[in-house]
């Protein structure tokens, strides 16, 4: 696995509180972690934003190929005075230090690892910069280290979940020693975002298999950790390796059912200590309704498609050789629940049955309104209620799911 290592640190301070002795260590710290990476253009990259009032790219991913010369330039950081911009720094850090054209490449890890010994100048401004790299689809991982006066709240903002993993909170420069080899095995381990993928577990069973997909390597022994949407754990499958892996799977029925989220976490355990490797994004169990509003009009062309989105097979017994679903659909307005309605008809019909042949595939029906002699005009909202009828042939994980409401608003022309 391909790693790129963005360092940030705080080259200036308020009030005069780091002197050259602690900045000194801090350099040291960030060049030890070097040490235990593989430098090379084709493995692992490390840039440098240097910040005060102001942030500075020091230097680029792809400025230094090799240990010595990287090492020398983190040393010969000039020590600056001034306000502790850290927001500014998040934002050229994932605008512009992790783009292509300063040396970043698309399919490699990202980390940034921000070292501080103060308090932002805007607390607000670095949580909404430290969320929007939370958010970034590239998926970079944030180690938040501080020192003395940085503020234990600010560094589990801008940190990566899990916070006892990414956060590191210490009374004084002396304690950078503590943490450098827990940052670097974390950072040569190759921190990756795992793929959460289904499928069927035999052809002639009718449950589905989720698995955690990752890069394995020789003789490491693996964790992998199942969790709910919530953060509780599902459960631990320990001692897994590349010619072990029975039971690390995770199956239908220790999953809370459809319209339930699930993620898994990879861990390898090492001798005193455990080593955090990665983790994916939750993923959806059920169906996702694509169009959650609906405009339609009293004349005109009266009928919208209701657009639906399994994520994993809604599975028929294995004897049925085509499986199909029902969505049951019940209009809610003005506290009343009907199916239908005096004016508006769901493809004519209370139910649609919806075939699975390609169940990746977006499915659809319609929905219309039936009111040519314009009662009611003017805005009518209603509530279409869809939930997945029972069947016999219906596997019973899914009988009376219910499914996200739609919203559908019919207007006079």
């Amino acid at each position: 696995m391909t790693v790129q290592l963005q360092i940030l640190y705080l080259s200036s301070i308020v009030r005069g509180a780091l002197g050259p002795t602690e900045f000194s260590q801090e350099l040291k710290f960030l060049s030890d972690i070097i040490d235990y990476l593989e430098i090379h253009p084709d493995k692992t990259r490390v840039g440098q934003i240097t910040f005060s009032s102001y942030p500075v790219e020091y230097f680029q991913l792809n400025n230094y190929t090799d240990a010595n010369s990287l090492k020398n330039q983190i040393l010969n950081a000039t020590h600056y005075r001034g306000g502790t911009d850290t927001a500014a720094a998040l934002d050229l850090m994932l605008n512009s230090s992790f783009t292509t054209s300063h040396g970043a490449r698309s399919k490699s890890i990202k980390i940034g690892i921000v070292v501080t010994d103060g308090a932002s100048n805007d607390r607000y401004a670095t949580i909404t910069s430290a969320n929007r790299i939370h958010d970034d689809e590239r998926g970079i991982y944030m180690f938040a280290i501080g020192v003395d006066g940085a503020k234990e709240a600010e560094l589990a903002a801008i940190a990566s979940k899990p916070t006892e993993t990414f956060s590191y909170f210490l009374s004084d420069f002396d304690s950078f020693s503590s943490i450098k080899r827990k940052i670097g095995e974390l950072a040569c381990s190759g921190l990756q975002r795992m793929i959460i993928t289904v499928r069927d577990a035999l052809a002639m069973d009718t449950s589905l298999v989720f698995q955690c997909n990752f890069d394995m390597k020789p003789n490491i022994t693996y964790t992998v950790i199942w969790y709910r949407g919530d953060g509780s754990v599902i459960k631990t499958v320990e001692g897994l390796t590349e010619a072990n892996l029975a039971g690390h799977n995770l199956n239908e029925n220790e999953t809370d059912g459809p319209g339930t989220n699930i993620r898994c976490a990879v861990e390898i355990g090492r001798t005193g200590d455990v080593v955090f490797v990665g983790e994916s994004y939750n993923f959806f169990i059920g169906i996702i309704v694509l169009t959650p509003v609906l405009e339609l009009q009293r004349t005109g062309p009266p009928t919208k498609k209701v657009l639906l989105q399994p994520t994993v097979p809604i599975r028929c017994h294995y004897l049925v050789s085509t499986c199909t679903f029902t969505v049951q659909q019940q209009q809610h307005s003005n506290s009343e629940t009907v199916c239908g309605g005096w004016n508006m008809q769901m493809a004519q019909k209370c139910e649609q049955s919806l075939s699975l042949d390609n169940w990746n595939q977006t499915l659809e029906f319609d929905v219309s309104v039936q009111d040519s002699a314009g009662y009611n005009k003017g805005l009518d909202a209603r509530i279409l209620k869809l939930r997945v009828a029972k069947s016999p042939a219906l596997n019973s994980y899914w009988e009376d799911y219910a499914l996200p409401d739609v919203r559908v608003n019919v207007t006079l022309r």
